[in-house]
């Protein structure tokens, strides 16, 4: 939920930027979302 919270956060932040901080902020949603495929891997083989 925290990822997913910082993702959201990132998305509108990004709505309104520019420039270089576009791009910044971009490359965190980036990482935030390869973060959450990750957790939700993890939390995925432990269902099995």
């Amino acid at each position: 939920m925290l990822l997913k919270s910082a993702e959201e956060v990132s998305d509108e932040i990004t709505e309104h930027a520019s420039g270089i901080e576009r791009g910044l902020i971009w490359s965190l949603v980036h990482s935030v979302e390869m973060a959450r495929g990750v957790v939700d891997a993890l939390l995925d083989g432990n269902r099995l």
